[in-house]
Formats: C-alpha cells, sequence, structure tokens
C-alpha cells in the first residue's frame, strides 16, 4: 500500500500486480526469513512449466500453501473473463480458495486479486485513481489459516502449491519419516490424502524424488499415485535449490512417483559394495585403529592413491584398498557429477562422511574393474543421467548403486 501512494502517477500494470510485491519483500526482508515463511514467487517460467498440459477453466481451485497468492494469480490470469467486472468478481470468489497463516500475506494476497481483475477491465488507471475497497470480507475462501486444519467449502477439482523447503518435526506421526523432514514432504502426503480426486499440480524440492531418506514416502504413495513428474532444475537466480513438479492426476493411467526400473546391463551393485564414509572428525571420539584419513581435501580428482599423509584413529570399520572414491557434495551444474579417484595399494584406510566409496566384490582383476567405473564416472553419459536422476547438492548410495555401465565380469 505505501508503494501505491507513493507511485500515484504510475499506472496500473502487470508489473504491479506480479512482480513488485516480490521485489518488495526481497527488499524488506533477510532470505532467511523468507525461507522461514516459505514466501518465495513462483515466476512466469517455473509456472508455465507447471501448468504444461493443464486446461485453465472455471474450476474450484485451491493452493494450501498460498503465500502472497502467486500460483493462484497466474492460473487466474489465464481464465477467460465474463461480461464485467463484478460478474467475474462473483466467479472469482466462488471458485478460489487459499490458505495461509501469515495474516500479512492474506491481505497482500486479496488486494493482489483484486489488483489483477480490476487491471483486465481498467488497463489505464493510474496507481493514485484507484479506489480500493474493504478486502476483509470479500473473497471468503481464502483464510488465514493452517492448511492441515482448513478444508474448503467445495471440494477443489485442482490443487496448486509450491509449499515450503524448510526442514520441520515430523512428531512420529509419519510412517514414512522420522525427525527432521521436509514441510513439502508433509504437504504432499497431506493433500494427497485429503483431495484424492483432485488433480494435484505441485512445485517440490528435487530431494523428494532422489533423496534416499524420502524413499519411503514414495514407496507410500506410489502404489496409488498416478502422476507425470518432469525435472525443472534450479528455482530461480536467487534460490539455490532445484525443483521439479508433480502433476497427480487420478483420471490418468498409473505412472508412480519413482525412477526408471533397472535397465539393460551390469548395475554396479553388481559389482561392487556402495557405502558413505562413517567418520565424522568433529561428532567422533578419536579412538580405536589407527589408519590413513582419506577426506574431500586430500583425494585430488582422477587421481590413484595408494596412501595419504593424515592419520586418525576411529572405531569404525576400516576399508582396505583398491576401492573407488566419490565426493558426495555434487551439483547439476558441475562438468562432472562423479569426481572420482581411485585407491590402488592395499593398506587400510578409514574415510570422511563426505565420501562415498565403492569396494569391489570378489573380482580376479579388481584395479582394472575400478579403473572401468571411474572411466564410466568421468564421462558426459554419466553425467547426464545423474543430473536427471538427481539434482540434489548431495550424492546417495541408492543413486549410485544403482546405475548401469558397461563394464564387470
Amino acid at each position: 500500500m505505501s508503494y501505491l501512494m507513493a507511485h500515484k502517477d504510475d499506472p496500473l500494470s502487470r508489473d504491479v500486480v506480479f512482480n513488485v510485491p516480490y521485489q518488495l519483500l526481497r527488499c524488506e526482508n533477510r532470505v532467511s526469513i523468507l525461507r522461514e515463511k516459505g514466501a518465495f514467487f513462483s515466476g512466469d517460467k517455473l509456472v508455465d512449466f507447471l501448468f504444461t498440459d493443464v486446461p485453465i477453466v472455471k474450476t474450484a481451485i485451491y493452493d494450501p500453501a498460498a503465500g502472497c497468492g502467486d500460483l493462484l494469480l497466474r492460473y487466474l490470469d489465464k481464465l477467460e473473463l465474463a461480461s464485467s467486472f463484478s460478474e467475474s468478481m462473483q466467479e472469482w470468489e466462488c471458485i478460489v480458495y487459499a490458505a495461509e497463516k501469515e495474516p500479512s500475506f492474506v491481505k497482500l494476497m486479496k488486494l493482489r486479486l483484486w489488483l489483477l481483475l480490476y487491471l483486465k477491465y481498467h488497463e489505464r488507471t493510474k496507481l493514485g485513481q484507484l479506489v480500493i475497497p474493504d478486502l476483509r470480507e470479500r473473497f471468503a475462501g481464502v483464510v488465514c489459516r493452517d492448511a492441515f486444519k482448513y478444508l474448503p467449502e467445495t471440494m477443489p477439482n485442482i490443487v496448486i502449491m509450491n509449499p515450503p523447503f524448510q526442514q520441520v518435526d515430523s512428531n512420529g506421526v509419519y510412517s514414512w519419516g522420522t525427525g527432521k523432514v521436509s514441510y513439502a514432504a508433509i504437504f504432499l502426503y497431506e493433500m494427497y490424502k485429503r483431495f484424492p480426486k483432485s488433480r494435484i499440480l505441485a512445485i517440490l524440492p528435487d530431494v523428494l524424488r532422489s533423496g534416499s531418506r524420502y524413499e519411503k514416502l514414495r514407496t507410500t504413495v506410489a502404489s496409488d499415485l498416478k502422476s507425470v513428474v518432469r525435472v525443472y532444475g534450479r528455482f530461480d537466480k536467487k534460490t539455490d535449490i532445484d525443483v521439479f513438479v508433480l502433476d497427480h492426476r487420478p483420471d490418468m493411467r498409473k505412472r508412480v512417483l519413482r525412477n526408471a526400473g533397472r535397465k539393460q546391463g551390469r548395475m554396479i551393485c553388481d559389482d561392487f559394495a556402495v557405502h558413505v564414509g562413517a567418520v565424522v572428525p568433529h561428532r567422533d571420539a578419536l579412538k580405536g585403529r589407527s589408519c590413513f584419513f582419506l577426506t574431500a581435501d586430500n583425494v585430488p580428482p582422477g587421481s590413484n592413491i595408494v596412501r595419504v599423509k593424515e592419520k586418525i584413529k576411529s572405531v569404525h570399520k576400516s576399508v582396505k584398498g583398491p576401492f573407488v572414491v566419490l565426493r558426495r557434495t555434487s551439483s547439476p551444474s558441475d562438468k562432472i557429477r562423479c569426481v572420482s579417484s581411485i585407491v590402488s595399494s592395499s593398506h587400510d584406510f578409514h574415510l570422511d562422511n563426505h565420501l562415498i566409496y565403492l569396494k569391489p566384490r570378489e573380482h580376479k582383476s579388481e584395479l582394472k574393474l575400478c579403473q572401468e567405473v571411474c572411466n564410466f564416472f568421468s564421462s558426459q553419459e554419466c553425467s547426464a543421467i545423474v543430473s536427471r536422476l538427481i539434482r540434489c547438492r548431495h550424492l546417495t548410495v541408492r543413486i549410485i548403486r544403482n546405475l548401469t555401465y558397461k563394464g564387470g565380469k
């Protein structure tokens, strides 16, 4: 409202409705605050990607994590208008439902809805000419409520959401996750259970699609969930997290929320036991057997390691060479997703938790096997496959062990 008053001579425009609120939020709040409240606008490119093959029709639509209403606005923006402003206002009020816990966001959402509709009928209005009505009693379906304690009066045909991604305590409620879990995972599970006949369109963090800790969630919903899953990539230039979009359609033939099944050829797990390094130096008691200590800092990419200077005592089981070492930290922007090295000696090693290691199973030529898999890891083919399967910043044992490569016995 302060912006509108300070720019009275500017015309009401799409920029005022769609972009200015986001810019103001960015200027007035730290990124940590926005992340805590889940206040990240989706943007035209991502929303168009979400709405691929989605018919825009006048039907009950609900956003359970509405924020400032960005997804709803972009859906309504594509709707056919009625003959007058008042008629369209009545139609929008009958089909729009939203839940948001932050009172200021609810006020802003209602204001943006009104401004968007007003813009469609009064394109040349200056901001100083706007006579904004009291919107507190308008858009009755837009409520300041916890989505898990609110049920729209009309069962929505479409549920759209870009839920918060932060970690929250699951409080032991869900069989598929304990301790801290992504809030987005809870939203996905709850909305699917509450609206089994609704089409669910969701922007979700890639960890739900590819992270090993959400395998149980995927298994829980996979028996029923009929979905199209499409990888998008980085959320936006200012938000360093990769996302995918989920389009759950109850009336379509089942396509489960899982990665593709086993392909022809040998999988890495056929030839290697794959594990994460066990040592966490700042947490573990430094006692036990002293061995060479491998970390991300002392394992050069593409190297052949016999021994290192560092040693550490640990009660964890050591690993005897030869074996392959991978750095867990990996980004889709990296040219090589699986940065590997070979430990060629028969010495015993402890490994830092930031490393994954591949220990050959019984094989007459273990070093040759290690070299074959390292050649695969350094290929563009491997990087493309891994980037399709996982866009999180840490590789997982599940992803690595299920890769198919040309090698082995």
